[in-house]
């Protein structure tokens, strides 16, 4: 295992233990926290997909290559789709707030 893939390790398994505390509410500090390392993680995989999957290499992939394409969907993914909730939740809001 290369230092590249470590660091995306420490990264992902960091955000898990922080989301355990979030919803154990172990510690106070941990969304902050949370959020500091999931935009560190989120630009460090961007970092990685492009240094890997660019159009002017000829490598073989593996799992790491893998796993860093599937976490980086699932980024893609939930954060696509919490804006789009976050903000159909706010447009409710103001419709209720001027029907009543």
């Amino acid at each position: 295992m290369n230092l590249m893939e470590r660091i995306f390790l420490l990264l992902t398994y960091f955000s898990y233990l922080l989301y355990f505390f979030i919803y154990l509410n172990v510690w106070n500090k941990a969304p902050e926290y949370l959020n500091t390392i999931s935009n560190l993680l989120q630009f460090y995989v961007a970092l990685l997909l492009v240094y890997f999957f660019n159009p002017f290499t000829k490598k073989l992939y593996g799992k790491f290559h893998k796993r860093l394409a599937f976490s980086s969907g699932i980024m893609l993914l939930t954060s696509v789709s919490f804006e789009s909730l976050l903000s159909k939740i706010n447009e409710i809001k103001n419709f209720i707030n001027n029907v009543f």
